[in-house]
Protein backbone atom coordinates (compact mmCIF):
# COMPACT_ATOMS: atom_id res chain seq x y z
CA UNK A 1 0.00 0.00 0.00
CA UNK A 2 3.40 2.08 0.56
CA UNK A 3 4.02 5.26 3.53
CA UNK A 4 4.64 8.15 1.90
CA UNK A 5 7.91 9.75 2.45
CA UNK A 6 8.92 6.22 4.05
CA UNK A 7 12.29 6.17 1.36
CA UNK A 8 13.42 9.23 2.95
CA UNK A 9 14.34 7.78 5.73
CA UNK A 10 16.87 5.77 4.37
CA UNK A 11 19.99 6.73 2.89
CA UNK A 12 20.81 5.19 -0.70
CA UNK A 13 23.27 2.68 0.16
CA UNK A 14 24.45 1.79 -3.86
CA UNK A 15 22.67 1.84 -7.01
CA UNK A 16 21.60 -1.18 -8.82
CA UNK A 17 22.12 -1.40 -12.12
CA UNK A 18 19.69 -4.30 -14.75
CA UNK A 19 22.52 -5.91 -15.75
CA UNK A 20 23.50 -6.74 -12.34
CA UNK A 21 20.58 -8.58 -11.85
CA UNK A 22 21.08 -11.14 -14.29
CA UNK A 23 19.69 -14.34 -13.68
CA UNK A 24 17.82 -13.18 -10.62
CA UNK A 25 14.55 -13.47 -9.40
CA UNK A 26 12.27 -10.27 -8.70
CA UNK A 27 8.52 -9.89 -7.31
CA UNK A 28 6.89 -7.20 -8.66
CA UNK A 29 3.82 -5.29 -6.53
CA UNK A 30 1.56 -5.36 -9.84
CA UNK A 31 -0.79 -2.56 -8.61
CA UNK A 32 1.96 -0.43 -8.16
CA UNK A 33 3.41 -0.64 -11.36
CA UNK A 34 0.00 0.31 -12.72
CA UNK A 35 -0.34 3.47 -10.01
CA UNK A 36 3.21 4.43 -11.95
CA UNK A 37 2.21 4.45 -15.16
CA UNK A 38 -1.07 6.17 -14.99
CA UNK A 39 0.69 9.08 -12.56
CA UNK A 40 3.87 9.33 -14.73
CA UNK A 41 1.91 10.31 -17.47
CA UNK A 42 0.84 14.56 -17.62
CA UNK A 43 -2.18 12.96 -18.85
CA UNK A 44 -3.81 9.78 -18.20
CA UNK A 45 -5.77 9.25 -21.22
CA UNK A 46 -3.24 10.31 -23.19
CA UNK A 47 -3.40 6.80 -25.16
CA UNK A 48 -6.51 5.82 -25.58
CA UNK A 49 -8.50 2.59 -27.76
CA UNK A 50 -11.21 3.14 -30.16
CA UNK A 51 -13.68 2.72 -27.15
CA UNK A 52 -12.05 5.98 -25.39
CA UNK A 53 -10.60 3.50 -22.77
CA UNK A 54 -7.17 4.44 -21.45
CA UNK A 55 -4.17 2.32 -22.66
CA UNK A 56 -1.37 3.36 -21.00
CA UNK A 57 -0.71 0.30 -18.81
CA UNK A 58 0.13 -1.44 -22.31
CA UNK A 59 3.00 0.89 -23.37
CA UNK A 60 4.44 0.84 -19.86
CA UNK A 61 3.90 -2.66 -18.65
CA UNK A 62 4.24 -4.28 -21.69
CA UNK A 63 7.77 -2.55 -23.00
CA UNK A 64 8.75 -0.84 -19.94
CA UNK A 65 9.14 -3.35 -17.85
CA UNK A 66 8.39 -7.07 -18.52
CA UNK A 67 10.15 -6.74 -22.24
CA UNK A 68 13.16 -4.98 -20.31
CA UNK A 69 13.54 -7.39 -17.86
CA UNK A 70 13.33 -9.75 -20.22
CA UNK A 71 16.28 -8.31 -22.37
CA UNK A 72 18.30 -8.23 -18.86
CA UNK A 73 17.80 -11.94 -18.45
CA UNK A 74 15.86 -11.02 -14.84
CA UNK A 75 13.15 -13.38 -13.71
CA UNK A 76 10.17 -11.99 -12.84
CA UNK A 77 7.20 -12.65 -11.26
CA UNK A 78 3.74 -10.34 -10.94
CA UNK A 79 2.04 -10.11 -7.57
CA UNK A 80 -1.44 -9.61 -7.64
CA UNK A 81 -3.63 -8.21 -4.59
CA UNK A 82 -6.00 -10.41 -3.32
CA UNK A 83 -9.59 -9.91 -4.62
CA UNK A 84 -12.49 -10.08 -2.39
CA UNK A 85 -15.29 -11.89 -3.27
CA UNK A 86 -18.67 -10.41 -3.50
CA UNK A 87 -20.40 -9.31 -0.61
CA UNK A 88 -17.17 -10.76 1.27
CA UNK A 89 -15.56 -7.95 3.66
CA UNK A 90 -12.53 -6.67 2.92
CA UNK A 91 -9.33 -9.04 3.85
CA UNK A 92 -7.01 -6.38 5.52
CA UNK A 93 -8.87 -4.20 8.07
CA UNK A 94 -5.92 -1.79 8.57
CA UNK A 95 -6.03 -1.19 5.20
CA UNK A 96 -9.66 -0.37 4.92
CA UNK A 97 -8.69 2.69 6.61
CA UNK A 98 -6.13 3.94 4.30
CA UNK A 99 -8.62 2.65 1.56
CA UNK A 100 -11.50 5.26 2.62
CA UNK A 101 -8.78 7.99 2.63
CA UNK A 102 -8.01 7.63 -0.64
CA UNK A 103 -11.88 7.31 -1.76
CA UNK A 104 -12.50 10.57 0.20
CA UNK A 105 -9.91 11.99 -2.01
CA UNK A 106 -10.91 10.86 -5.36
CA UNK A 107 -14.66 12.02 -4.43
CA UNK A 108 -13.15 15.72 -3.62
CA UNK A 109 -11.08 15.44 -6.84
CA UNK A 110 -13.97 15.02 -8.85
CA UNK A 111 -16.25 18.23 -7.53
CA UNK A 112 -12.68 19.81 -8.70
CA UNK A 113 -13.18 18.84 -11.84
CA UNK A 114 -16.42 19.97 -12.35
CA UNK A 115 -15.56 23.30 -10.86
CA UNK A 116 -12.37 23.42 -13.16
CA UNK A 117 -15.02 22.66 -16.20
CA UNK A 118 -17.70 25.42 -15.15
CA UNK A 119 -14.11 27.78 -15.47
CA UNK A 120 -13.64 26.51 -18.88
CA UNK A 121 -16.90 27.37 -20.18
CA UNK A 122 -17.56 30.39 -18.76
CA UNK A 123 -14.43 30.96 -20.56
CA UNK A 124 -15.44 29.97 -23.75
CA UNK A 125 -19.21 31.91 -23.04
CA UNK A 126 -16.95 34.70 -22.48
CA UNK A 127 -15.88 34.60 -26.57
CA UNK A 128 -19.25 35.11 -27.70
CA UNK A 129 -19.91 37.93 -24.88
CA UNK A 130 -20.12 41.48 -25.86
CA UNK A 131 -20.67 42.03 -21.43
CA UNK A 132 -17.70 43.83 -20.41
CA UNK A 133 -18.26 43.40 -16.95
CA UNK A 134 -17.79 39.86 -16.65
CA UNK A 135 -15.60 39.03 -14.32
CA UNK A 136 -12.94 36.16 -16.16
CA UNK A 137 -11.24 33.39 -14.11
CA UNK A 138 -7.81 33.85 -12.57
CA UNK A 139 -6.24 31.15 -15.05
CA UNK A 140 -6.21 30.46 -18.66
CA UNK A 141 -8.09 27.47 -20.28
CA UNK A 142 -4.48 25.93 -20.59
CA UNK A 143 -3.83 26.38 -16.84
CA UNK A 144 -7.16 24.94 -16.28
CA UNK A 145 -6.50 22.39 -18.39
CA UNK A 146 -3.67 21.37 -16.57
CA UNK A 147 -5.25 21.25 -13.62
CA UNK A 148 -8.09 18.91 -14.45
CA UNK A 149 -5.22 16.35 -15.23
CA UNK A 150 -3.18 17.01 -12.22
CA UNK A 151 -7.22 15.99 -10.37
CA UNK A 152 -8.26 12.89 -12.86
CA UNK A 153 -4.92 11.25 -11.82
CA UNK A 154 -5.86 12.08 -8.01
CA UNK A 155 -9.73 10.63 -8.82
CA UNK A 156 -8.66 8.10 -11.15
CA UNK A 157 -8.98 4.21 -9.79
CA UNK A 158 -7.80 1.04 -12.04
CA UNK A 159 -10.62 -0.03 -13.68
CA UNK A 160 -11.12 -4.40 -13.86
CA UNK A 161 -10.01 -4.40 -17.35
CA UNK A 162 -6.90 -2.78 -16.68
CA UNK A 163 -6.12 -6.03 -14.20
CA UNK A 164 -6.98 -8.21 -16.47
CA UNK A 165 -5.52 -6.72 -19.48
CA UNK A 166 -2.09 -7.35 -17.17
CA UNK A 167 -2.62 -10.88 -16.80
CA UNK A 168 -3.69 -11.09 -20.64
CA UNK A 169 -0.22 -9.85 -21.53
CA UNK A 170 1.61 -11.72 -18.63
CA UNK A 171 0.39 -15.22 -19.59
CA UNK A 172 0.93 -14.52 -23.88
CA UNK A 173 4.34 -13.96 -23.13
CA UNK A 174 4.66 -16.86 -20.29
CA UNK A 175 5.02 -14.48 -17.37
CA UNK A 176 4.14 -15.98 -14.04
CA UNK A 177 2.52 -14.64 -11.99
CA UNK A 178 0.37 -14.37 -8.65
CA UNK A 179 -2.69 -13.66 -6.43
CA UNK A 180 -1.46 -12.32 -2.85
CA UNK A 181 -3.58 -14.98 -0.41
CA UNK A 182 -6.50 -13.36 1.83
CA UNK A 183 -4.90 -11.12 4.53
CA UNK A 184 -2.11 -10.25 1.98
CA UNK A 185 -1.28 -7.38 -0.13
CA UNK A 186 0.45 -7.27 -3.03
CA UNK A 187 3.23 -5.58 -1.65
CA UNK A 188 3.57 -7.29 1.29
CA UNK A 189 3.63 -10.64 -0.18
CA UNK A 190 5.98 -9.44 -2.98
CA UNK A 191 8.04 -8.32 0.16
CA UNK A 192 7.47 -11.76 1.86
CA UNK A 193 8.52 -13.51 -0.95
CA UNK A 194 12.04 -12.04 -1.24
CA UNK A 195 12.55 -12.31 2.22
CA UNK A 196 11.72 -15.88 1.98
CA UNK A 197 13.28 -16.52 -1.17
CA UNK A 198 10.39 -18.07 -2.66
CA UNK A 199 10.22 -18.35 -6.52
CA UNK A 200 9.53 -21.68 -6.97
CA UNK A 201 6.31 -20.65 -9.41
CA UNK A 202 4.89 -22.38 -11.66
CA UNK A 203 2.21 -22.70 -14.02
CA UNK A 204 -1.04 -24.24 -13.18
CA UNK A 205 -3.35 -22.84 -15.94
CA UNK A 206 -4.28 -19.50 -18.63
CA UNK A 207 -5.40 -17.72 -15.49
CA UNK A 208 -2.96 -18.03 -12.92
CA UNK A 209 0.47 -19.39 -11.14
CA UNK A 210 0.49 -20.75 -8.00
CA UNK A 211 3.06 -21.41 -5.10
CA UNK A 212 4.11 -25.11 -5.34
CA UNK A 213 4.29 -27.20 -2.29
Amino acid sequence: MGIKGFTKLFEPQREIKLKTLKGKSIAIDTFAELHRAYTGFSNIYALTDSEGKTTTHIKTILLGIIFKLKLYGIKQYWIFDYSCKKDEDFHIPLKELELAKRRRKRENAKKEIEKLKENIKKLEDELFSSDEDNESPIMSKEELQECIYKQEKRAYSLPPYIIEDTKFMLNCLNVPWIEAPKGYDGEEFSALLTKQNIYKLNHTDQKSTRLNS
